[in-house]
């Protein structure tokens, strides 16, 4: 896998808002996992955890950690989402769409209104 390799170390100084829970929950998951190598892709927006088969077996995000299915602790294997959220964690929500009002219409001669609301055959 490509990107930017890190050491065990450099996973958890990749967040500097990381709580202590945070660091000791990290550690037991890439403990559990079986985690032996880390990178980070070019978009630079996650560390892959991978075992020694170089299959990915965690990922951590800024502010959430999310399992392969084959990993996921017990208590996620049923889950819609295998993963659980860090103290950095911060929900995003998509920008209000602002829809404009639907053009007015001439009731005679079906044409949207010019911006006068006076039908231009009506007028």
């Amino acid at each position: 896998m490509g990107g930017r390799h890190l050491t065990r170390d450099q996973v958890f100084t990749w967040v500097g808002e990381w709580s202590v829970a945070d660091h000791r929950t990290i550690a037991e998951h890439l403990d559990r996992v079986g985690a032996v190598s880390y990178s980070v892709p070019a978009s630079g927006g996650y560390i892959r955890c991978a075992d020694a088969d170089d299959r990915m077996v965690m990922r951590i995000a800024p502010g959430y950690v999310e399992f392969a299915t084959a990993t996921a602790p017990d208590d996620l294997k049923d889950s819609e989402w295998r993963g659980f959220t860090l103290s950095t964690f911060r929900e995003r929500r998509s920008p209000e769409l602002a829809y404009d009002e639907p053009p007015q219409v001439c009731p005679v001669h079906f044409v949207t209104l010019p911006a006068s609301g006076v039908c231009d055959d009506c007028g």
